[in-house]
């Protein structure tokens, strides 16, 4: 694994899209209030995310508002689908154990089941971990293929990460430099 080419790729990436363009650093900034005075309602800075991570080089151009909106609330509708499971075990265990711990007047009862909430809010974190990684190639499949479908492709998506590999010393990072430039790849197992 190379790092260091990764991290220059990105700055290089970035240097390019931004460097002597103060005009982009400001219509950048407007998408990004906009997005945080509206509590993430106007997803303009999301939409432009997934043009970016669809690979355009250079980096593509803020432009299209309609298009950066929808492609914002589709980013946040993969995410929110592939959360799904973290927030199920957070509320079955979690709050099932918090509540339990609330109608009880034992202490020794109480500490029982708070100590089982926090094990299920742990739990969570960990199915959201996992969870975040798998949403992240929906998120790309969705950018590279402009099709929301492919954002639930399982098949495709499992097919793609294990090609990768899941753990420490598998190819994903160099999946992850050269993910702007083979955007071909992506059309071509989009099946």
């Amino acid at each position: 694994m190379d790092y260091g080419n990764l991290i220059s790729s990105s700055f290089e990436y970035t240097k390019d899209a931004l460097v002597g363009k103060w005009m982009e650093w400001i219509i950048l900034a407007v998408p990004a209030l906009v997005q945080a005075i509206t509590f993430s309602l106007i997803q303009l800075l999301s939409g432009y995310v997934v043009r970016v991570i669809s690979g355009r080089t250079p980096a593509p151009e803020v432009n299209e508002w309609g298009r950066l909106f929808i492609d914002g609330w589709k980013a946040n509708i993969i995410a929110l689908v592939y959360m799904i499971p973290a927030i199920l075990v957070f509320l079955l265990l979690g709050g099932i154990g918090l509540i339990a711990g609330m109608a009880t007047t034992d202490p020794t009862a109480a500490g029982a089941t708070i100590l089982a909430a926090l094990a299920g809010a742990f739990l969570a974190i960990i199915v959201a971990i996992v969870m975040s990684f798998i949403a992240l190639f929906a998120l790309m499949r969705f950018a590279h293929t402009g099709s929301l479908g492919q954002a639930f492709n399982f098949g495709a998506i499992f097919s793609h990460i294990g090609r990768i590999g899941w753990g420490p010393g598998s190819s994903l990072s160099s999946y992850s430099s050269s993910s702007r430039s083979s955007t071909a790849s992506w059309s071509v197992s989009s099946t």
